[in-house]
């Protein structure tokens, strides 16, 4: 599903005639690190239910005592499921040139979720995910337009964020904070960006080769 999604807005893009080509390169790249990163992830989950000796029998009986009482130890139970997949070293990926308090929205991320207050009602933030480039506008910059015709725009202003989610996972400091965050149509994080200037957003459009 993850190969079919990664592809599906890729070759879309081409054949629409929205991008060059080359967007098509990426795809091999990011997925052969999943794959790689799911085999590891297999061969962990295969020796914790089948231990080939004693030393993991003997890791394993610790682990499902230690569990019970401590949530630490649990995702070495199904290690495939304690995390998900980045697209690391993706030449899609942004580089990023300010701090930020985490990297749950690093490039290559997977978008973080947030509950978030709409005009209708709560929603998610991954609903809005799926069809299109997606840029979201923190703080201020939610007065301005998108930076593209081709971007959906989600402001995101502290009372949309009531519950101020969106501004930790997205690794902003504090509500009053300004800041882009490029998300692909599959929902990865592309790059991200602090202050209020668009201007870089609009040239990495170009030059990574995703908006013909």
């Amino acid at each position: 599903l993850d190969d079919a999604g990664n592809l599906a807005w890729k070759l879309a893009r081409v054949i629409q005639g929205q991008a060059p080509d080359a967007l098509l390169d990426s795809y091999s790249v990011e997925r052969v690190h999943a794959t790689h990163e799911n085999i590891a992830y297999g061969a962990k989950s295969t020796e914790f239910m089948a231990p080939p000796n004693f030393a993991y029998r003997l890791l394993r009986e610790a682990t499902l005592r230690l569990a019970v009482d401590d949530p630490g130890v649990r995702p070495l139970i199904n290690p495939r499921q304690s995390s998900a997949i980045r697209y690391e070293g993706s030449p899609l990926n942004v580089a990023e040139a300010s701090a930020w308090t985490n990297d749950q929205a690093a490039p290559g991320a997977p978008a973080p979720e947030a509950l978030l207050q709409g005009p209708q009602g709560a929603f998610h933030l991954s609903s809005r995910f799926g069809q299109r480039f997606v840029v979201l506008a923190f703080g201020d910059a939610a007065a301005f337009a998108p930076p593209h015709p081709d971007l959906d725009l989600i402001a995101i202003t502290p009372a949309v964020d009531a519950h101020g989610q969106a501004w930790q996972r997205y690794g902003l400091s504090r509500v009053d904070a300004t800041a882009w965050v490029l998300v692909r149509p599959d929902g990865y994080v592309m790059g991200r960006w602090q202050g209020l200037d668009a201007a870089p957003l609009r040239a990495v459009l170009q030059d990574k080769g995703v908006f013909a």
